[in-house]
């Protein structure tokens, strides 16, 4: 019986930039996970990089955002987008958010492929 792969975030990151290799087709990424702020509530550009792996199909993807402390009263959820896959191909999914972000402290990213699989990446906001 051969493998049967269900659909998966095998990576989700922050990234202050992304750009692409010329020579390899890959990408160059400057992942992050800290921010400092000088006052809140303030309101961020965030490029969410995630690394999906999955069998040829059409998908939605999710995004939430929270408070790690008080994740019902800071929960921000995002429109779903949805995305395909081709045989044979990883899929490199690259999305420019924007966020209000009120509290100090650590914030979850959460991205979800709906019904199958949910990744978290971890932000920290601080007073700079």
């Amino acid at each position: 019986m051969p493998f049967q792969l269900s659909p998966r975030i095998y990576a989700l990151l922050l990234c202050a930039s992304i750009t692409q290799d010329q020579n390899t087709g890959g990408w160059f990424i400057q992942p992050f996970s800290h921010v400092t702020v000088q006052q809140l509530p303030t309101d961020l550009a965030l490029t969410v990089f995630a690394q999906i792996m999955a069998p040829p199909g059409q998908y939605d993807l999710t995004l939430r955002l929270f408070h790690a402390a008080e994740p019902e009263k800071t929960e921000q959820v995002l429109p779903s987008r949805p995305f395909s896959v081709e045989e044979g191909k990883n899929l490199d999914f690259m999305l420019h958010v924007e966020a209000r972000f009120t509290k100090l402290g650590l914030y979850i990213v959460e991205a979800s492929i709906a019904g199958h699989h949910t990744a978290v990446t971890p932000l920290r906001l601080s007073a700079g």
